[in-house]
């Protein structure tokens, strides 16, 4: 019995197999962009953390450390000086995230609280000798735990990661959920 030798495939073969590949592509793009916006969070992070890690070991060597705001882009972008006013580091805009900085409390039991609790307008963040946590703002902030930086997307709220710089100066690293 001799069939037909088939020199292609069909166009219902063909609509098929373009359907299935749009299908897994669309499932590989939502994962994707999900992926960079969560680096994208990591980065700033990362970047809020050494910075202020920087600032700290500046003002233990004697050199003074603070960290200050940038005068257009607020907590989006920063720098770090000396006692001198001299730049010892300054961040790149954070890409498409958001830094809101905030105080924690302790609680009645000796807790730390993440609470969100907007210090208003924090000129700049400070260590003393001892590496101990200073803040210079207009408004008075206590009973003061430390500060929290809290790092979001762009259009989305909810922190991604929050950054804790204790009283004596500790900086912890959260991922909220």
């Amino acid at each position: 019995m001799n069939f037909p030798k088939n020199k292609g495939i069909t166009f219902i073969e063909l609509l098929v197999s373009l359907s299935v590949l749009a299908i897994t592509a669309s499932f590989a793009v939502s994962s994707f962009s999900s992926y960079i916006k969560d680096r994208r969070i990591d980065e700033t992070s990362d970047h809020i953390r050494d910075s202020l890690k920087l600032a700290r070991s500046n003002a233990v060597m004697g050199d003074g450390g603070r960290l200050i705001p940038d005068a257009t882009n607020g907590w989006g972008q920063w720098e770090v000086q000396d006692q001198g006013n001299n730049i010892v580091y300054r961040s790149q805009p954070a890409s498409r995230t958001k830094v809101a900085v905030n105080r924690g409390t302790v609680d009645a039991n000796g807790e730390l609280s993440w609470a969100n609790i907007p210090i208003l307008n924090p000129e700049e963040i400070q260590f003393s000798a001892l590496g101990a946590l200073r803040i210079k703002s207009a408004a008075v902030v206590s009973p003061l735990a430390g500060v929290v930086f809290d790092v979001c997307s762009e259009g989305d709220d909810r922190p991604g990661k929050q950054i804790f710089v204790s009283q004596l100066g500790w900086i912890n690293t959260k991922t909220c959920d």
